[in-house]
């Protein structure tokens, strides 16, 4: 079953097409308003298919992503945007599934470090493995740098855009 934008109209629609963008900025614009939806949409299909929720997913992702596969529960209600009991409950709702486990912060008694296990890296991978199909499907071997260094300079734009804001 293919999913329909919810914009777009459904297949065998009379609806007209969208007009064309009218510059290469508006078709970026464009392309990259459909990326996040489309974005969006397998995030949630892939959390679901393994009985997680997209903010459990995005955060066995900063996980992995971290030196060392560690964080402490602080830094990460900060990054991930959710109060200290949400926090409490996403990492209560992971270590009951074996994907991460709260150690005793080496630098403070009083506070633990979660870290991502062997499960929780396996799951991330799972996931990172269909983005790498899509993007070596999609892009050419030898455009794939060019296209990281593009997304790196785009990134750090919006982050300091979201920094003065």
């Amino acid at each position: 079953m293919t999913a329909v934008l919810p914009d777009a109209p459904a297949a065998g629609s009379s609806s007209p097409a969208p007009p064309a963008p009218e510059t290469d900025l508006d078709r970026v614009l464009e392309v990259y308003r459909r990326l996040q939806i489309h974005h969006a949409r397998l995030a949630n299909v892939e959390a679901s298919r393994r009985g997680l929720g997209l903010t459990d997913l995005r955060f066995l992702f900063s996980l992995a992503a971290r030196p060392g596969g560690s964080v402490l529960p602080k830094e990460a209600t900060t990054s991930l945007g959710l109060s200290t009991g949400a926090m409490t409950s996403l990492i209560d709702r992971l270590e009951q599934r074996d994907l991460v486990r709260r150690i005793p912060n080496p630098n403070d008694r009083r506070s633990v470090e979660v870290v991502i296990l062997d499960a929780g890296t396996r799951t991330v991978d799972e996931v990172k493995d269909v983005y790498r199909q899509a993007f070596t499907t999609a892009i050419p071997a030898d455009q794939m740098g060019t296209l990281a260094t593009l997304l790196e300079a785009f990134d750090a734009e919006l982050a300091a855009h979201g920094a003065r804001a």
